[in-house]
């Protein structure tokens, strides 16, 4: 007969491989969602390449002539000239959409960002008390630039994606309050220390986990533990709590030596 310590241990097996094979499953259906993604971005690519080589071939002066010829009379020239126009503008901005998506996408531009923010975290802790003016002044044309630098990753990351796409991640909505509330302050003269925010994108090194398979596992592990951690930091709290009702009720009022130290 297994005892029960037995029954305990194979289930806790049991339970720690289904939470394995879930995390694994979600680890090739997001490597899934992004190959899917990249396929999408490749077949808009190929359809504005057809849609250009077709405008080539055809040029406008052929069109237009063909539709003066036919809709003179009716006044239609002007309607055709003005969907031509819309499409040849919807093209260009879908075209430059593709290539801002790709650059935001690529690892070199993820890098540049993540040293930037590196930079600020480290440029943050020269600060200290009876500064030189030299150092001030510097840190403010410093701030602006890196406030310049963040608000530009950020719009080319709403304008590669979409606000809808952009807002899917939460993280990227994290990203945005900071940027936001960090350049309130860099360009006005209010003082909060909020561009200190900025050191909270440093968080953004867990996407580090795209290149690096092992640090990936990692993470996911530790996600997958976060639930148990809460449980015990709750568990502790609340003996911290019971400890303290306990001790003023029992001793309240018993110690009224006045002790400088404290």
């Amino acid at each position: 007969m297994p005892s029960i310590k037995e029954f305990s241990k194979e289930r806790s097996k049991v339970e720690h491989k289904s939470e394995f094979i879930k995390l694994r499953e979600k680890i090739k259906l997001d490597q899934s969602f992004e190959f899917y993604l990249n396929w999408i971005l490749e077949g808009e690519e190929l359809v504005i390449a057809e849609v250009k080589s077709f405008n080539n071939k055809f040029n406008a002066l052929k069109y237009f002539t063909e539709i003066i010829q036919e809709d003179c009379s009716s006044g239609l020239f002007k309607i055709q000239k003005d969907k031509t126009s819309r499409i040849h503008f919807i093209l260009y901005i879908k075209s430059l959409q593709l290539k801002a998506r790709k650059l935001v996408k690529h690892k070199i531009f993820f890098w540049f960002v993540l040293s930037i923010v590196f930079l600020n975290t480290i440029f943050m802790t020269t600060y200290h008390f009876g500064q030189p003016r030299w150092l001030d002044d510097l840190k403010v044309h410093f701030e602006r630039v890196l406030g310049s630098i963040f608000i530009v990753e950020l719009m080319l990351k709403i304008f590669a994606f979409t606000l809808k796409g952009y807002c899917r991640s939460s993280f990227h909505i994290f990203e945005f309050v900071v940027v936001f509330l960090s350049s309130i302050e860099v360009f006005s003269n209010w003082s909060f220390g909020l561009p200190a925010l900025r050191c909270f994108i440093l968080l953004r090194v867990f996407k580090v986990t795209k290149y690096w398979s092992r640090f990936q596992h990692i993470v996911a592990s530790f996600k997958s533990a976060m639930k148990s951690i809460f449980s015990l930091f709750f568990l502790l709290l609340l003996c911290i709590f019971i400890n303290a009702l306990l001790g003023m009720h029992l001793f309240s009022g018993r110690f009224n030596i006045f002790i400088i130290n404290f």
